[in-house]
C-alpha cells in the first residue's frame, strides 16, 4: 500500500503554490488557536496542580518521584526558564494551600510556562497535514484531517496548559510520519535513515511517557500489515524473522532511551 508513493511534494508550479498555501493557513490556524489567551484563566487548571510542582521541584533541585520518564517534565521545566519562573513565588497566596483553583502569582510569566505543550501543539498540526499527504497523495484528506485536528477539543485544550500530552503525540506522529518514508523509500541507505529516525521519535516519546510505547507497537502493527499485504502467506515467516532479529540486534529505541 505504502510503497504505490514516493516521497515527493507536488512538482508543478500550481500545485506547488496550492500546497504551500493550505501548509501555511493550516499553520496560522493553529498558531492562532493553540496560543490564544495562553495566560488565561491564572489559575491552576487540573493536572498542572502536579506538573507545575515537578517543574519547580527542577527548578529547586528538589528529589521528587513520578511514575513516568524524567524528558516531558524537564522540556516543560526548560520553556519555563525562557521566563521569569526563577524570580517570583508560584502563587498570589502566600502561605495557601496548593491546589487547583489556586491563582498564580500576579507577576509570574505564565505564557512561557504554557509555551512549551502550546508550541508542539501548533507543531502537530502540519505535521498531521503532511502524514496525511504522503500517505494519500490527497491535499483534500490532508486539509481536512489537519483542519479537524486543529479544532478537536481535547486537543486543543492540552495544548494550553502545562502538560505533557501534546509533546507526547507529537513525537508518536513524528514516528508514523518518519516510519511511512520508510516504506516509500526506494534505496537502502535512505530506509536506514528513516528507520533509525522512526526509533529515535519512539524513544522521545517513551522518554516522556510510558504510554509512549504505543507508537512502538502502532509501527509494530503497520509492519505487520504491510508484510501481509505485499509478500504474502509464503514468505511472510522468513522476512519477519529477519525483521526480529535486526530489531533485536539494533534495538535502536532502547539505545536511544
Amino acid at each position: 500500500m505504502f510503497q504505490n508513493f514516493r516521497i515527493s511534494l507536488p512538482s508543478c508550479f500550481r500545485s506547488a503554490i496550492y500546497f504551500w498555501s493550505l501548509f501555511l493557513c493550516i499553520t496560522l490556524f493553529a498558531i492562532s488557536t493553540r496560543f490564544w489567551a495562553l495566560e488565561s484563566p491564572r489559575e491552576v487548571v487540573f493536572d498542572e496542580y502536579h506538573f507545575f510542582r515537578f517543574v519547580e521541584n527542577y527548578e529547586n533541585g528538589e528529589y521528587f518521584f513520578d511514575i513516568h520518564p524524567p524528558l516531558g517534565k524537564i522540556l516543560l521545566w526548560a520553556g519555563a526558564r525562557i521566563g521569569n519562573f526563577s524570580e517570583v513565588p508560584r502563587s498570589d497566596e502566600l502561605g495557601a494551600e496548593w491546589s487547583i483553583g489556586t491563582l498564580y502569582h500576579k507577576d509570574l510569566d505564565l505564557f512561557w510556562v504554557r509555551f512549551l505543550p502550546a508550541f508542539f501543539g501548533v507543531l502537530l498540526i502540519p505535521l498531521l497535514f503532511l502524514l496525511l499527504f504522503f500517505a494519500t497523495r490527497s491535499l483534500t484528506i490532508a486539509s481536512t484531517g489537519s483542519l479537524l485536528a486543529t479544532f478537536e477539543t481535547s486537543l486543543l485544550t492540552e495544548s494550553q496548559y502545562v502538560l505533557m500530552d501534546s509533546t507526547l503525540i507529537f513525537f508518536s506522529t513524528l514516528s508514523l510520519l518518519f516510519l511511512l518514508f520508510f516504506f516509500q523509500s526506494q534505496s537502502t541507505w535512505k530506509k536506514w535513515i528513516f528507520w533509525v529516525l522512526t526509533a529515535f521519535s519512539c524513544a522521545i516519546a517513551v522518554s516522556i511517557k510510558w504510554t509512549g510505547m504505543a507508537s512502538i507497537g502502532l509501527a509494530g502493527i503497520v509492519l505487520l500489515f504491510e508484510f501481509f499485504s505485499f509478500e504474502g502467506i509464503q514468505n511472510f515467516g522468513k522476512r519477519i524473522w529477519g525483521k526480529i532479529s535486526s530489531l533485536w540486534k539494533k534495538n535502536t529505541p532502547s539505545e536511544i532511551f
